[in-house]
């Protein structure tokens, strides 16, 4: 970086509302760098992978309030963050901002910091309540925590569109056609199919390409799919977006390095086409290979996530069932036929790192008659319930706060 000071390039006023936005950024996150006043390539530098403060207190106490995708998406949007405000700082000088856009980008920047930070507090906040055993509490604090998060991405995303609409517009360029000779595959209506598992390779070619491919489901089964680009170049930064069966935006996943793989994971639901769009971050082009194969997440038991559209899985005295919640969505019913005795012991063993197990256990009628969960990932269960002996009971296993992993289940 040059030393050479051009203290005269940007507004006095600009300047000092660099500086103060970075102050901002250090309580939440290191996304900007500002050594003395300057051009913008001095002002505002590539953004860190690393994160500080707030983010490192995410990471630490977070694990069990938010899953794991959330805190990643945290780390990526610190970053982009890092690189709008550059963008706009690049922009104002090159004559094509007005001042008033450019607060526009501190504005948005700065929400992002504050939001991080607010998030981090509230992390703090759910721990203490965790150790006092105010579940209520908790419960509640988690869902501020889920609206933060979600406030944050969107203050990221606002920032994002702004910067893609000031940007000097890139001359078109020849549109390549994809790997089997047809026509390039520009939009959700000419996606090129792929169907589960598979992959394919393609190319974007300039700073407005856009690839697409509808994503075709294989199997009867609700199944978690990863998606992975691997970078075939050392210039592009990858940027995956998938949509939804209605083609509505469902996830982002991006990199910030150029030449960086990326991926994703969704749940297919059977006979639902999802599209995945591939598109050049920050105006750069290459070549890739995309790769979408399941997981194999299902259990044997399903499908039993509806007592009444499914079959729920038979659970008799003394036999322990491997099973394994997938995602936030996916409940395990079983049924117990007869009740061996006047007090039913159930026994939960988690098998992962990650699943917060949540039991829910129902009579007959299948209304609810007792309830027990546990904050702690990778925590177990085990409790006894009340019954008539010879009477049918139903037991629902569900993911607490939106968590997954395998576990065992057992009733004596």
């Amino acid at each position: 970086m040059s030393t050479e000071d051009r203290s005269g390039d940007l507004p006095a006023r600009y300047k000092a509302l660099l500086i103060g936005l970075a102050i901002v950024g250090l309580i939440g996150l290191v996304v900007w760098i500002i050594p003395r006043p300057g051009p913008c390539s001095g002002i505002v530098e590539q953004t860190a992978p690393g994160l500080e403060i707030s983010l490192k207190s995410i990471h630490a106490q977070g694990s069990f309030a938010v899953k794991r995708e959330r805190i990643q998406e945290l780390d990526q949007g610190a970053q982009m963050v890092g690189v709008h405000l550059k963008a706009c700082c690049t922009v104002l000088e090159g004559g094509k901002l007005d001042p008033g856009q450019f607060q526009q980008c501190i504005d948005k920047a700065s929400s992002y910091a504050q939001r991080v930070a607010l998030v981090a507090q509230q992390m703090t906040e759910v721990a203490t309540a965790q150790e006092r055993g105010a579940t209520a509490e908790v419960r509640e604090k988690v869902v501020r925590i889920e609206q933060g998060l979600n406030a944050a991405t969107g203050d990221a995303q606002a920032l994002a569109r702004q910067v893609a609409g000031i940007k000097p517009s890139m001359p078109p360029a020849a549109i390549p056609a994809d790997e089997r000779g047809a026509r390039a595959n520009d939009s959700k209506e000419n996606a090129t199919e792929l169907r589960l598992s598979g992959q394919a390779t393609g190319e974007v070619s300039s700073a407005g390409d856009k690839r697409y491919y509808k994503l075709v489901p294989t199997r009867t089964l609700r199944d978690r799919v990863k998606v992975r680009l691997d970078n075939l170049s050392d210039t592009l930064f990858p940027e995956l977006i998938l949509y939804g069966p209605d083609k509505a935006e469902l996830m982002k996943a991006y990199k910030s390095t150029p030449g960086a793989n990326v991926e994703l994971e969704y749940t297919a639901e059977p006979g639902a086409a999802y599209y995945l769009r591939v598109a050049p971050f920050t105006g750069s082009t290459g070549k890739y290979r995309i790769a979408a194969e399941y997981q194999n997440a299902a259990d044997r038991h399903e499908p039993n996530d509806d007592p009444i559209r499914d079959k729920p899985t038979p659970l008799r005295p003394g036999q322990t069932l491997d099973a394994n919640i997938m995602d936030e969505a996916d409940r395990d019913w079983y049924l117990l036929a007869g009740a061996p005795s006047a007090k039913v012991h159930v026994q939960l063993v988690n098998r992962s790192g990650t699943l917060l197990p949540d039991i829910r256990v129902y009579d007959e009628r299948r209304s609810e008659i007792q309830h027990k969960f546990d904050s702690t990932p990778g925590a177990s269960l085990d409790f006894s319930f009340d019954a008539t002996s010879g009477k049918t009971y139903y037991l629902q296993v569900a993911p607490y706060v939106g968590s997954r992993g395998a576990y065992q289940l057992t009733v004596n």
